[in-house]
């Protein structure tokens, strides 16, 4: 499968076979105190580019994302209660 990029940051869906998998790396948007409703899969993306190239990295492979309700509580105290979540593992040319 190709990879889309996002600020030099390479998103691979699946586990291609030149690279070796190192740690994991998530990020959520939105919940109680944080309004995701105008989120989208590029600020999941931006805010997973940045984490992955302060620990040295410029790939991500097994990239799952998609919005999940933040739950009960969430939808009595906010307007909003779905979250953008994004997550994966960072990688390294093998």
């Amino acid at each position: 499968m190709k990879p889309t990029e996002y600020q030099g940051v390479l998103f691979f869906e699946d586990a291609p076979d030149n690279y070796i998998a190192n740690e994991p790396i998530s990020t959520e948007i939105g919940g109680v105190f944080r309004n995701a409703q105008l989120a989208n899969l590029n600020d999941v993306k931006m805010q997973l580019a940045s984490e992955c190239k302060r620990r040295g990295f410029n790939v991500i492979i097994k990239f799952e994302y998609g919005q999940k309700s933040s739950g009960i509580l969430a939808s009595i105290f906010s307007r909003d209660d779905v979250k953008w979540y994004g997550r994966g593992l960072l990688a390294h040319q093998a």
